[in-house]
C-alpha cells in the first residue's frame, strides 16, 4: 500500500504542476497593451487545495486523477490496484475503464499541449490578441474534454463508484493542488 502511496505522490511533483500552470498562465496572460513592469512576473498561489480543497476546480482535478490512473498503471509494482480496487473497491473491469479513459486522456491532452506550444512558440516575445484568444480556446477545449472523460468514466462505473472516486479525489487529490497566476514580480 505505501508503494502506491509514493507512487501517487509523484503524479503531483512540483514539475508536472508547473509546466501545467505555466500553459494554462500563458492563456491568461495580460493584454499586449499592458506591458510588463520591470522585474516581469512571478507565480502567485490563488488556490491552496492543503487548505481549500473544495476549490480546486473539477477540471483540475479530474485531469490530476485520469494523470494518477495511467502513473499508477504504468509505474506501480500492482498497477493501482491497492489505490483503485483495494481502497476505492472497484472491480478489476472498472478499474481497466478507467485506465483506458485516462490513456485516453493522455493522448489528447498531450496533442494539445504539442498545439499550444506550436502556436505560442510560433508568436515569439509577446503573444498576439489573437494567439492568446486562441490558446484560451484550447484550454477552454481542454476542460470541456476532461469533462466529457470524466462523463464517460461516471457512465462507464455507475454512480456509486463514481461517487466514491469522487471523495477519493477531493479528500487525496484536491489537497496536493496548488493553482496559480502570474503577477507583477513587485506586487506583494
Amino acid at each position: 500500500m505505501k508503494s502506491s502511496q509514493t507512487q501517487l505522490h509523484l503524479v503531483w511533483s512540483r514539475a508536472g504542476i508547473a509546466a501545467w500552470i505555466l500553459a494554462i498562465l500563458l492563456a491568461a496572460s495580460p493584454a499586449p497593451a499592458q506591458q510588463p513592469p520591470p522585474g516581469g512576473y512571478r507565480p502567485a498561489v490563488t488556490i491552496d487545495g492543503a487548505s481549500q480543497p473544495e476549490r480546486v476546480p473539477d477540471w483540475i482535478l479530474w485531469r490530476e486523477m485520469f494523470r494518477a490512473a495511467v502513473l499508477l498503471a504504468e509505474k506501480a509494482p500492482d498497477e493501482g490496484r491497492d489505490v483503485w480496487v483495494s481502497r476505492l473497491h472497484l472491480s478489476a473491469g472498472q478499474m481497466n475503464q478507467f485506465v483506458a479513459l485516462a490513456r485516453s486522456f493522455q493522448d489528447d491532452e498531450a496533442r494539445m499541449l504539442r498545439d499550444a506550444k506550436a502556436i505560442a512558440g510560433a508568436a515569439g516575445g509577446i503573444p498576439s490578441d489573437a494567439v492568446k484568444a486562441r490558446l484560451r480556446q484550447l484550454q477552454l477545449e481542454n476542460q470541456v474534454r476532461i469533462s466529457g472523460y470524466r462523463d464517460r468514466l461516471a457512465g462507464a462505473i455507475g454512480p456509486e463508484s463514481m461517487q466514491k472516486m469522487q471523495s477519493f479525489a477531493r479528500l487525496h487529490i484536491a489537497p496536493r493542488i496548488r493553482v496559480g497566476e502570474l503577477v507583477a514580480a513587485d506586487r506583494r
